[in-house]
């Protein structure tokens, strides 16, 4: 029987926290840190003085701890993470910045004996700047969040919802 993969983060809030736990779990699981250089895309975030990296996998998951990321990686669905983030975070369009995250990606990598390299195809995001344009571009991220979270909905979720909302 396969169990459900853990929720997908519904506010920035838990996208943040989930990024910071990130680097704890790092620091205490050597065989989540084996993994590093299979990420593709990382989330980079601005904290306590300092930059914070996550796998997109892991910072759109709420919850997670080595063992629970460990255990349910093969069922966590980066699309859906990736899809999940974009209301909050965009692609480092700047190939200088891209550099300098790359730079302390492979310094993170170094300081978990990592040496492998990140991903060659990395992307990295970083929290988008608060819509200052229409409402519609709120509304565009707020559906593609509610939809990123409908399909990450078991099927008999859904249809509840469905229901809920008159459809």
């Amino acid at each position: 029987m396969t169990t459900d993969p853990p929720p997908l983060v519904a506010s920035f809030a838990e996208a943040r926290e989930a990024i910071l736990a990130f680097e704890r779990e790092l620091r205490r699981s050597p065989e989540l840190a084996g993994r590093l250089a299979y990420a593709r895309t990382w989330v980079a975030l601005k904290a306590d003085g300092g930059w914070h990296y996550a796998f997109a996998r892991w910072a759109g998951v709420r919850g997670l701890d080595a063992a629970t990321y460990l255990a349910a990686s093969e069922r966590l669905d980066g699309r859906k993470s990736d899809a999940v983030l974009s209301a909050w975070f965009a692609p480092v369009a700047d190939p200088r910045r891209q550099e300098k995250h790359l730079r302390r990606l492979r310094e993170l990598f170094l300081r978990h004996a990592q040496g492998q390299p990140p991903n060659a195809r990395l992307r990295v995001l970083e929290p988008a700047l608060p819509a200052t344009g229409p409402d519609k571009d709120r509304e565009r991220q707020l559906v593609d969040l509610l939809e990123a979270v409908y399909r990450n909905l078991s099927v008999p979720a859904q249809a509840a919802f469905r229901k809920r909302i008159g459809h």
